[in-house]
């Protein structure tokens, strides 16, 4: 359960924080300096992401917890800011197989984002 709140917590503020400053001066204020510089902070973020999901299928307790909903909340986020996940090989694929869930599929998230 610790394993499962800490990733929960850590998506849902430091990550979500991040990859919505990504998204907005793409989207909603265009701004390419200040894209960048999002771009900049959040990479650092996705290495170590990117690094656990070398060994593990979802992030805690190698099993689908809350922490892989907020977390693929924050990886459309960062796509449709203009973020392409492919230098991160496991988070894209992290991705891909939250995005083929069901659930996911229903909610319509992932529609128009490469998959």
């Amino acid at each position: 359960r610790s394993e499962c709140l800490s990733w929960l917590f850590h998506m849902a503020s430091t990550l979500d924080k991040a990859c919505f400053d990504v998204f907005y001066p793409r989207v909603l204020a265009p701004n390419e300096a200040a894209h960048a510089a999002a771009i900049e902070r959040v990479q650092p973020q996705l290495a170590k992401i990117d690094r656990h999901l070398l060994d593990h299928d979802y992030l805690a307790c190698d099993r689908f917890t809350v922490a892989d909903i907020i977390a693929g909340h924050d990886l459309a986020t960062l796509r449709r800011g203009g973020f392409p996940l492919d230098e991160y090989p496991a988070v894209a694929a992290y991705f891909a197989r939250l995005a083929a869930r069901p659930a996911a599929i229903a909610s319509g998230l992932f529609r128009g984002h490469g998959l």
